[in-house]
């Protein structure tokens, strides 16, 4: 409602992902981040332009390589009240890999300290740890690509700091893609920052090149006149 239909919601924009690299997309809603995060995920297909993974497509047979593998962790919890998150973890295991099932359901849950908790129902949890939830599903298989929608939305701050550290120590070997509309969030998080605004990038830099950039100092020399008495 109120969306010009004739407007595309991302227009002339083009980014590439590193391995070992978080990448933040910064800006308001409605500024083109969701819809990035649908077209890398293949909810939506371009009008024009190319999605290019770097392990999806063989040039030579023409096969589609199924080790491509992509973590998202929704902007929405997307769980089932009755299921424990255990359960989860090793439904979701099921679906992305061949086999080791409980060793990385046992290493995800580690990984975001969720032991004392994998026998609880999701309706048991606080926000915290359904956010840490969806963040361990999104991370479950080692994907080559996550995605991560907002991850600390409708969680308190102390909750918030642990989620950054949990992400901290799961990035490596991936690239990850953060979007976000909190500034800290992107400062302590970003390698690179991408700043959206009406689904144009206005500005791309690295997190330092940006910070440098907006704490320059100035200085200003006042030189006062002593008045002249009548």
């Amino acid at each position: 409602e109120g969306c010009d239909p004739n407007k595309p919601a991302v227009d002339n924009v083009s980014i590439s992902f590193k391995k070992d690299e978080i990448l933040c997309l910064l800006g308001r809603n409605g500024a083109g981040k969701s819809t990035i995060i649908k077209l890398l995920t293949g909810q939506l297909s371009p009008s024009f332009g190319e999605v290019n993974l770097p392990l999806d497509y063989d040039l030579i047979t023409g096969f589609r390589n199924q080790q491509e593998q992509i973590g998202l962790c929704s902007q929405n919890n997307i769980l089932i009240p009755n299921l424990t998150a255990k359960e989860h973890l090793t439904l979701y295991a099921k679906l992305k890999l061949r086999s080791g099932f409980n060793k990385e359901v046992r290493r995800v849950m580690t990984n975001m300290r969720l032991g004392k908790y994998k026998n609880f129902k999701v309706s048991e949890l606080s926000g915290g740890y359904k956010r840490r939830l969806c963040i361990a599903i999104a991370f479950l298989g080692s994907p080559n690509l996550v995605i991560l929608d907002e991850p600390c939305s409708g969680i308190d701050t102390n909750a918030r700091k642990t989620i950054w550290e949990l992400i901290e120590a799961l990035r490596k070997n991936r690239a990850v893609v953060l979007a976000t509309h909190d500034l800290d969030e992107a400062q302590h998080l970003g390698d690179k920052i991408i700043i959206m605004k009406d689904g144009h990038i206005a500005l791309e830099s690295t997190t330092k090149d940006l910070q440098d950039e907006l704490t320059k100092n100035f200085t200003l020399n006042v030189e006062l006149k002593a008045s002249l008495s009548t």
